[in-house]
Parts: C-alpha cells; sequence; structure tokens
C-alpha cells in the first residue's frame, strides 16, 4: 500500500446536502450542537462560524433551521466555497484562510463549530489561540474530530496494518485520544463543557472497510458525497437506500453507546 497525496483543492468535501438528522453521517453531531446551542442561546441569534466548511453542508443546513444566525464558513479552498455559494449560500458570509489567522475582530463569535479539521492543521497551538481571540467571553467551541488513537476503540489495532496510510490518504497529519484534545483546548484558555462518543464498533468496521477500499483502488473517494452526485437514475437509488441504512445505524448506534469511547469525539468547550 502506497501513501496518497492529498491536495485541499482537488476537490470539495461536505457536499451532500443534509435533511433528516438520522439519515446523515453528521447527524449525530448536529444534534448534538443543537441541543447545546438551545441549552446556551436559547435559540436567540447568534454569529456562527464553521471552520473547515468545505461544500457547505452544515452552513446550508443551519441556514434552512436557524435562519436567525449569522453564518460564516472559512475554508482554504476557493473552490469549496464558491460551491457553496452556487448552493443557494448566498447570506452566508465567506473567509478564504487558513484557521490560523481569521480577519476578524476579536471577541466577534458566540460559537464556533469545527467538524473533521483539527487533525488537518499544523499549527494546531497557534489555530486554536486564534479561535479564542475571535470568540466572544463564555463563547463556544464545538469539535468534532477523530480519535484514532483512542483506547477501547477498533482503531488502535489497525494502526500498523494500513491506518496510518488511510489517514494519509485523506490528508490527516496528527493523531489524537480523548486526553489530548482535551488537553490541547484547555490549555489556550478553555474550559471543558461536554463530550460525547460517536464511531463505535459497527460504523468503524464500515469505516475501515471503505478506507481499505480506498487504498485498493489508489483513489481518494467520498461516499456520501460520491452518492448525491451520481448521474444514473438506476444506480443513485440503491447507493442512497445503502448509504441511508448505514447513516441511521450509525445515528443509533451512536445515541446509545455516546458514553463509551469510540473513533470520533464531539466536544463543547467554552471561553473563559
Amino acid at each position: 500500500m502506497r501513501d496518497l497525496p492529498f491536495n485541499y483543492h482537488d476537490k470539495v468535501w461536505a457536499t451532500c446536502p443534509i435533511g433528516d438528522l438520522v439519515f446523515s453521517f453528521n447527524g449525530f453531531t448536529l444534534k448534538y450542537l443543537l441541543e447545546i446551542t438551545k441549552k446556551k442561546f436559547n435559540n436567540s441569534p447568534i454569529t456562527f462560524l464553521d471552520i473547515g466548511c468545505g461544500g457547505g453542508k452544515t452552513l446550508l443546513y443551519l441556514q434552512k433551521i436557524r435562519p436567525n444566525w449569522k453564518l460564516w464558513g472559512l475554508d482554504v479552498s476557493k473552490d469549496a466555497i464558491s460551491y457553496t455559494r452556487r448552493k443557494h449560500g448566498r447570506n452566508i458570509s465567506f473567509i478564504n484562510s487558513s484557521a490560523e489567522k481569521i480577519p476578524v475582530n476579536d471577541n466577534y463569535f458566540d460559537l464556533i463549530y469545527t467538524s473533521d479539521t483539527l487533525e488537518h492543521l499544523e499549527k494546531l497551538s497557534e489555530t486554536i489561540s486564534e479561535i479564542n481571540r475571535v470568540l466572544k467571553k463564555d463563547g463556544i467551541l464545538f469539535i468534532s474530530v477523530p480519535l484514532s488513537n483512542q483506547k477501547y476503540t477498533l482503531y488502535p489495532l489497525f494502526k500498523n496494518i494500513g491506518l496510518s496510510q488511510m489517514g494519509k490518504m485523506v490528508g490527516h497529519i496528527r493523531n489524537f485520544d480523548d486526553k489530548e484534545i482535551q488537553k490541547l483546548v484547555k490549555k489556550s484558555g478553555f474550559k471543558f463543557i461536554g463530550r460525547k462518543y460517536c464511531w463505535h464498533p459497527l460504523f468503524s468496521l464500515v469505516n475501515l472497510g471503505f478506507g481499505y477500499f480506498q487504498l485498493i483502488i489508489g483513489k481518494q473517494v467520498s461516499f456520501e458525497s460520491g452518492v448525491e452526485k451520481s448521474k444514473s437514475e438506476f444506480i443513485k437509488p440503491i447507493l442512497t437506500i445503502i448509504k441511508n441504512i448505514f447513516a441511521f445505524v450509525t445515528y443509533v448506534e451512536s445515541s446509545v453507546l455516546f458514553w463509551f469511547p469510540g473513533g470520533k469525539g464531539v466536544y463543547v468547550f467554552q471561553k473563559k
């Protein structure tokens, strides 16, 4: 198995529209986000930034269900931002930049959300410090991140038999566990509020199998976005059913086992 180069400008990620959360692979994470925002802000208008927004599926979903929020997206890819604008994201503000230096004033955002992004960043401490700068006092940092080093999950078992290559193939340069994430964020001026786990055994097996498939074919593939972009009137409905089944199983599994370590952690921190 050979390492495959990752180019953030080669394709646009996170493009599959989100409908019913139980049929989205991000559904469990977004349900937790909505629980936190209801508790903290009581669904009042807030200023929200998605770091690593990609094709904007989270922003476009929030635009529908929280029209009173002021939404911002940040991504290093111009193509990703252009894609989201074309998909009716005209009322969303965008920043084409890395997260190490965010061109907004201090204490600007009420909530910063970042999903599947921190594992890609070289200057991680600088990024967390910059997030602290642009968050308001008592603002919320919501993080969803793979925990490939987490004990009691399947992922460490596969570390030396392909997992590292899978990570490199999709641009992962960091491997975390729960303690490391909490330590990293706390030292930048945040306090820990809560955490839930997802990516438990059933989903992990499917995820690992799909990772090995990509290594074998030598190509990076996004299953969820690939289903959405399929042009076959025969194949697309079948793939959609398969995707919905996997997503639903993932949602139920995470909802039951959120307290037990999984391959992904979903964290809530508050700026001190």
